[in-house]
């Protein structure tokens, strides 16, 4: 569950500048004009816990996605919604959509050679959803509920939704997202990790600022049980994995981007697919970095037949 947004991809056209990477919001306005300018856009359904559910189902497993979307002037979807839930289904992801009051979200990623240099978001119906709109019994029915971290600041949607899994046993992952939604709910975080069956995963600054928040290092912070399992995506350098006390390194081969946007997600769902089939955590970790890996190769989640004979393969290769 998390935002539905269409992730859209283009050639960076403005001037060279250096540091980190531009990110700003718009209203629908500012973003429809944008798109409008766009060079060769790539569109993909995206947000993080769709690129989730897109990977774990080209790997097997039976996924589907919750969120909101634009209704469009007869309620049926505007276009991008359209376009999302025709994508999800493309892959074999279940869409659950609700239908919010303004348009679909829309996220755009330009970048040049040297990666992304600039991010435009417009959440649009996206920041619509609620617990009233899902399914009864929907979060229930899952194996496992995937919630993107960027759906925290919400904190009522969140703590129902959570709360949810945890009356019917069901266990949750959370990727945080971004390293200022920890630094804003780390405490949060923390209180479901000691009250879930729960899965984080974060990247080195996201898992800094959490360790100095709770005051414990991630092993002692795992050390007591099952959960939480606390995995840590190092890029270049693979990953780690926490859980009962103990520390799981998972090396990877480096790889130079054509675009990184999605691979974290990417590195979500695989994982996830292979740990709700009772997979040690070593080898849902190989796989997620395998799986992050091709994704590295395309912009976002947009699968070409190329990428999806590679899933396959991979799929093939883990006995998924």
């Amino acid at each position: 569950m998390g935002n539905a947004l269409v992730d859209v991809y283009a050639p960076y056209q403005g001037h060279y500048t250096t540091g980190e990477t531009r990110v700003r919001h718009v209203d629908s306005a500012g973003m429809a004009a944008i798109l409008a300018s766009l060079r060769d856009p790539v569109r993909t359904a995206g947000g993080g816990a769709a690129n989730a559910a897109k990977i774990a189902a080209l790997l097997g497993v039976k996924a589907g996605f919750a969120g909101t979307v634009g209704q469009g002037p007869e309620g049926k979807g505007d276009e991008a919604a359209l376009f999302f839930e025709a994508e999800l289904r493309r892959v074999q992801v279940t869409p659950f959509l609700s239908r919010g009051k303004n348009p679909t979200g829309s996220c755009v990623i330009l970048h040049d050679h040297t990666g992304t240099r600039e991010i435009i978001a417009s959440p649009g119906a996206s920041t619509e959803l609620s617990p009233g709109a899902l399914m009864p019994g929907l979060i229930r029915k899952a194996g496992a509920l995937v919630l993107d971290g960027y759906m925290l600041p919400a904190q009522e949607l969140a703590a129902a939704l959570l709360a949810e899994a945890l009356a019917g046993g069901i266990p949750a992952a959370i990727d945080a997202g971004a390293p200022f939604i920890v630094r804003g709910l780390g405490k949060k975080l923390l209180e479901y990790a000691t009250a879930l069956p729960l899965l984080l995963f974060m990247n080195e600054e996201e898992a800094e600022v959490f360790t100095t928040l709770a005051g414990l290092s991630l092993k002692k912070l795992t050390g007591n049980g099952a959960f939480p399992v606390i995995v840590v995506k190092k890029e270049a350098r693979g990953a780690e994995v926490y859980a009962g006390g103990s520390v799981i390194q998972a090396k990877t081969r480096p790889r130079f981007p054509l675009e990184s946007t999605g691979a974290g997600d990417a590195f979500c769902g695989a994982f996830m697919s292979a740990w709700i089939q009772k997979r040690p955590l070593a080898e849902c970790a190989a796989l997620a970095n395998e799986a992050a890996g091709l994704v590295l190769a395309i912009p976002g989640t947009a699968i070409d037949t190329d990428t999806r004979e590679k899933f396959a393969a991979l799929k093939e290769k883990y006995r998924l």
